[in-house]
């Protein structure tokens, strides 16, 4: 039977639940169980064959017939029905998971034959646009999760499940898809390579803010995968479903800039528009303007453009050039590269005070380097603040700088209304910025609205969709969500795109620790702190390996070695504090935990939801720091 145009005959009877194809109904004692229209379809399938095993790819093949999706995709499914169906954590009732082959729906299945289809008001609810249940039993619950179904659907966001990331189809907004390849060097000279990555960042960024409601434009990180994947630029961009591409070769002599732009339209590989340009360097900014315009009025018929130019003022060339300097460190995403990034966009304010980017960029490089445990938080976050606030101060208007205010507010500040607002504000600014959906689903992470958090991060990925740092987060979210299985899964395959990748190994570590999984998490930690040489974070993630796994002597080691380096500069209190409690030493791991309160060390923002503190979240000390956070209620 096809899930999607099921028999109107048949029904469905396991345990307390009533599933009917036909009306798109699940029902438990009568109650229906809102379900997303993927996530029922996967039902369909399971219970149709059930006590069988169905293979992922047979699985996939039959929900998404001729289109590419990611194992991610179906993992996420399978995680929304073990939680609308009660399913305890790991828990094997209804839905076994058959490690590297598929599923089998285990439950007692009676079928029978509905004599009487719904009518009336009943079949108009099962006609009714529904999303994912969150997990828990009241009823009070399911009330408040079903009206935020009703809520969602009237303001057409009634998914809040993983769909297809990538398609050879136009998303489902409607909206049209440019990938902006990133501009080729045409100097020729390996050191001029910052300049051209720097255009390309900023043609997206002018692009992707000229018409966000009706233009979606491919992040920059996976435009760069795109072009050198050794897969045609035509075959790339169908599978992201994109509808035009620009490609464009810079070069720059002297105090003037040539640029070569091509605009092409993906279905038949046509020329729709090609232009030269030679300008002063002075004047990049206005030039960057000129030619999204150029492109928006050659798909104005679809865009409907009608916003005239706006003026945009002169930058100093030398501003500009460390500004672009900045960005190609910043993009390193690594401690060195954070410190460097931050000495050219001082250079870029030195030179133009009234510049706003760098400020706004500068911001986001304080705060991870105190991510990095690079800078003690008091160092870190207040700077990223003071320098998200200049940028606003200059503009208003620029998301970036929004969302570097919201770290700020989440990781130091501990203001969650103020971060919210600062997240919303971002993502209104520029919905076309995937970083801004990535932090705006960290903030839900945090507080355990994880509904929320899959909305945002979906929208991450469709703007970026091979970002490998994004692809790490859906499984660190689905760590935090207690879905272990489906994070390893995850986490998983962002390393076989990238083994170097050293956040997911890590990441990896937490999922098999939780799982209870000891020689696979301490194999994670250890290829973590090999790709991370030095790195006390890593270091705290493997002790706490060690302890789990009943490795005390090792444990130990390392928390001698982590007291060392202390003493030079700043390790992580709350790792250390992990350790301890792995260890089966409450009054020290709470010693640890209450200093990295008193730190603001920024992973207290995930402490209502990290599962590696469970173990003392009934000693009273642990109560009492949790509702200082004010993340839960101090009633």
């Amino acid at each position: 039977m096809d899930a999607r145009n099921p028999d109107p005959a048949t029904s469905y009877q396991f345990g307390a639940f009533k599933l009917i194809p036909h009306e798109r109904q699940l029902l438990c004692n009568g109650n229906q169980i809102p379900l997303p229209p993927k996530t029922f379809e996967t039902l369909v399938v399971l219970v149709e064959k059930n006590g069988h095993l169905i293979e992922k790819e047979e699985l996939m093949q039959t929900l998404w017939p001729d289109t590419f999706v990611e194992e991610a995709n179906l993992t996420h499914h399978i995680s929304a029905l073990r939680k609308a169906l009660g399913e305890k954590e790991n828990g094997q009732q209804y839905i076994q998971t058959v490690p590297r082959r598929g599923y089998r729906f285990v439950a007692d299945v009676r079928k029978s034959v509905v004599t009487e289809p719904n009518t009336g008001l009943a079949a108009s609810a099962a006609r009714s646009p529904v999303v994912e249940l969150s997990s828990g039993k009241s009823s009070i619950r399911r009330f408040v999760v079903f009206l935020s179904v009703i809520i969602a659907a009237v303001i057409g966001l009634g998914y809040f499940t993983y769909t297809r990331i990538w398609t050879r189809k136009s998303t489902q907004s409607g909206k049209i898809v440019l990938l902006i390849l990133p501009f080729e060097n045409a100097s020729g000279n390996a050191e001029e390579q910052y300049f051209s990555d720097g255009m390309t960042e900023e043609m997206i960024t002018e692009l992707a803010n000229l018409q966000p409601a009706r233009l979606r434009v491919i992040a920059r990180t996976t435009a760069v995968r795109a072009k050198s994947s050794g897969t045609t630029i035509d075959q790339f961009a169908r599978e992201l479903g994109v509808n035009y591409v620009l490609e464009s070769s810079v070069y720059r002599v002297n105090d003037r800039v040539r640029i070569n732009a091509r605009l092409f339209k993906v279905t038949d590989q046509s020329p729709l528009w090609a232009q030269a340009y030679d300008r002063e360097l002075s004047d990049i900014l206005g030039l960057q303007d000129e030619i999204a315009r150029s492109i928006s009025q050659e798909i104005a018929l679809q865009l409907n453009a009608t916003d005239k130019p706006a003026t945009v003022r002169q930058i100093d060339p030398e501003a500009h050039e460390a500004y672009l300097k900045g960005l190609f460190f910043f993009d390193k995403l690594s401690e060195p590269g954070m410190k460097t990034s931050i000495e050219y966009f001082q250079q870029a304010i030195k030179k133009e005070p009234g510049y706003a980017a760098p400020y706004a960029r500068m911001a986001r490089a304080y705060g991870l380097l105190g991510n990095f445990n690079s800078l003690r938080p008091e160092d870190a976050y207040p700077k990223e603040k003071d320098a998200a606030l200049k940028a606003l101060e200059i503009d208003g208007s620029l998301a970036e700088a929004r969302a570097a205010l919201g770290w700020a507010k989440l990781f130091y500040d501990r203001d969650w209304d103020g971060a919210r607002e600062e997240f919303q504000r971002a993502v209104d600014l520029d919905p076309n910025l995937a970083s801004a959906h990535q932090a705006y689903a960290t903030y839900f992470v945090c507080m355990g609205q994880f509904d929320r958090v899959e909305s945002e991060i979906l929208k991450a990925q469709e703007l970026d969709p091979i970002n490998l740092n994004i692809k790490a987060d859906v499984g660190w979210n689905l760590f935090f969500a207690r879905h272990n299985d489906e994070a390893i899964a995850q986490l998983k395959q962002v390393v076989q795109m990238d083994p170097n990748f050293a956040i997911a190994h890590t990441f990896l570590a937490h999922a098999y620790q939780q799982k209870g999984m000891f020689d696979e998490a301490i194999r994670e930690a250890q290829k973590a702190m090999e790709l991370l040489e030095g790195s006390e974070y890593r270091l705290g993630n493997l002790g706490d390996a060690y302890a789990r796994a009943g490795k005390k002597q090792e444990a130990r080691s390392i928390l001698a070695r982590l007291k060392e380096a202390s003493r030079d500069h700043y390790v992580s209190p709350y790792q250390t504090g992990l350790i301890y409690a792995s260890l089966g030493q409450p009054d020290e791991a709470l010693d640890w935990l209450e200093r990295a309160y008193q730190d603001r060390y920024w992973m207290i923002a995930f402490l209502k939801v990290d599962p590696r503190w469970d173990s003392l979240r009934s000693h009273p000390r642990f109560i009492d720091i949790l509702r200082r956070t004010g993340l839960v209620s101090k009633s």
